[in-house]
């Protein structure tokens, strides 16, 4: 009788790490896009598996183009991140530009810098009247 609780309770606790590692693994693949290839692949071990053993070849297929798929995705979006961050590095720059051309024609105009301020925009605006010095 103690045998077959040992052995219900090794069942019990084997079954909860399944299900655990199924929900994180739900949790991580759409972090990763890979939520329809798990989703394909889960359906391939489960409820497909008649279906999966008989075209073999195939099933392989559509996981392995399912994932390629999402391989392409990750390619996509890291370019398009450095892209995005190459743009913001040229408008930093320009910017940068702007402000030391603003700097240099409040020197030309003897304008403390004291009696200056830079807005949200990057414009150097006189202190006492606000307006901008250029």
């Amino acid at each position: 009788m103690l045998d077959f609780f040992h052995e219900l309770m090794r069942v019990s606790l084997i079954f909860f790490v399944v299900i655990v590692l199924v929900v994180l693994a739900f949790m991580i693949a759409p972090k990763l896009k890979l939520t329809l290839p798990l989703t394909c692949f889960v359906l391939f071990c489960t409820i497909l598996s008649p279906w999966a053993g008989a075209h073999e070849a195939l099933a392989f297929k559509i996981i392995y183009l399912l994932i390629g798929q999402a391989g392409i995705r990750w390619i996509i979006t890291l370019v398009l991140f450095i892209k995005d961050r190459m743009d913001d590095h040229q408008l930093d720059r320009g910017l940068e530009a702007d402000v030391y051309w603003q700097l240099q024609k409040a020197k030309e105009r003897h304008v403390p810098l004291k009696d200056l301020y830079m807005d949200d925009d990057g414009t150097l605006r006189n202190a006492t009247d606000h307006k901008p010095l250029i």
